[in-house]
This record gives C-alpha cells, sequence and structure tokens, in this order.
C-alpha cells in the first residue's frame, strides 16, 4: 500500500471552511479507494458531490494558500493493520 501525506496552509481567515472542505473530501476519498493512486483520484474528482460543492465552500475559495504532498511506501518494518 502506499500513503500520500498532504499538508494544506490555509489562505488567513479560511481555517473553518477548509476543514469542512476536507471533511467531505476524506469521505469521498473513503468512498473512491481503489488502492491505485490515479485510479482512485479520477473517481474522486469525477464524483458529482465534489463537482457541485457538496460542502457548501465554493463562495469561500481559495482555501490553500500552499499545498504540499509526499509519497510514503512502508518498510519491511512499517506497522500492518
Amino acid at each position: 500500500m502506499i500513503y500520500e501525506w498532504r499538508t494544506y496552509e490555509a489562505m488567513p481567515g479560511k481555517l473553518p471552511a477548509l476543514h469542512t472542505h476536507l471533511e467531505v473530501a476524506a469521505s469521498l476519498f473513503t468512498k473512491h479507494e481503489s488502492g491505485e493512486r490515479e485510479k482512485s483520484w479520477a473517481a474522486f474528482l469525477q464524483d458529482p458531490d465534489w463537482q457541485t460543492g457538496a460542502d457548501g465552500v465554493g463562495e469561500e475559495w481559495p482555501l490553500v494558500a500552499k499545498a504540499y504532498n509526499q509519497i510514503l511506501r512502508p518498510t519491511a518494518y512499517s506497522p500492518r493493520g
């Protein structure tokens, strides 16, 4: 399994909206998790709830000042399960 660590810096005053946005995103990530990063992202981006802004924060954009991501691969001694 591959893990992706994402870090976001919120725009000033936008942290509550970003939090709401990421809660919805997390539920959609779980819904579309297929084990293949590219396939999962494609399904996530096509989800109607994501495209229509079901989280209700669309008027708050932009939410993120800066984003970082790092791919993490387990080692032989990484905890499992």
